[in-house]
């Protein structure tokens, strides 16, 4: 991105995946703030081929906003944010060393996310001067779903649930119809990107907008399987009585 420049660097469908191999994403020092997005796109970033150590998306400076945008695969950190003001919308995080790595920066924003499956953490903060809400963990290792330093925390309207994604092993991170993502993050108002693609009112498909970076046409999250359903009837006229089970085991007391 130019120096001194508000630069937008947009992710388009025909793209398709994008494999960084054998060197890292670029560092983004521009301080008149570069948008990064994904939303019109089914891209990906996904690392093949780089030594331990190495990380993804390096924001050196501020303002930047890196939103609906999927990375993947980097054994260090997916996102390294070293300046201030920096704001992190609506993206896929996952199997990465720690998602988001925070330095002593302010001004951070980190909402709408969905950071799943890195082996390391999911953020790992030396600062809490910032917003860190909204945002939905599972399987993230090692030091857990958010370390800080400082004492911060997922934030009260985060999740902790596996995200359902449709087949990671096919690069598809859309949500299935029973991830409990759906409809869990808040519209962002002036920031809040067009989830759904329409480019004619409304960002996203419902009420709220799904967490992560790909916006599902599912109003609510379906129900799951509930308990079985055991019900139980007398069956003779007999001083003791017998029951038949239509589900699930015999009564106390008794066996089959």
């Amino acid at each position: 991105p130019g120096s001194g420049v508000a630069d937008t660097i947009n992710f388009i469908a025909s793209l398709g995946a994008i494999s960084v191999t054998g060197s890292v994403l670029p560092s983004i020092s521009d301080t008149a703030g570069t948008v990064m997005t994904g939303v019109d796109s089914t891209v990906q970033l996904t690392q093949t081929g780089l030594a331990a150590g190495s990380d993804g998306l390096t924001l050196a400076a501020g303002p930047n906003k890196i939103t609906a945008m999927i990375i993947r695969n980097f054994p260090d950190a997916a996102i390294v944010v070293a300046g201030n003001d920096n704001k992190l919308f609506q993206n896929t995080l996952y199997s990465n060393g720690t998602a988001v790595v925070v330095g002593g920066v302010t001004g951070l924003n980190l909402r709408n996310n969905l950071i799943t499956n890195n082996t390391s953490a999911g953020v790992s903060a030396t600062s809490t001067a910032g917003t860190i809400n909204f945002n939905g963990y599972f399987s993230n290792g090692g030091s857990g779903n958010v370390h800080c330093t400082g004492g911060c925390t997922i934030g009260a309207n985060s999740i902790k649930a596996k995200s359902r994604y449709t087949n990671t092993g096919a690069n598809d991170f859309s949500l299935l119809a029973s991830s409990p993502a759906i409809n869990r993050g808040i519209d962002l108002g002036v920031d809040q990107p067009d989830m759904n693609g329409t480019g004619t009112g409304g960002n996203f498909n419902s009420g709220a907008p799904d967490m992560g970076a790909r916006e599902s046409s599912f109003a609510t999250p379906a129900a799951t399987a509930s308990a079985s359903r055991r019900t139980w009837r007398r069956t003779s006229s007999s001083p003791i009585p017998r029951f038949r089970s239509r589900k699930g085991p015999s009564p106390p007391g008794r066996t089959r």
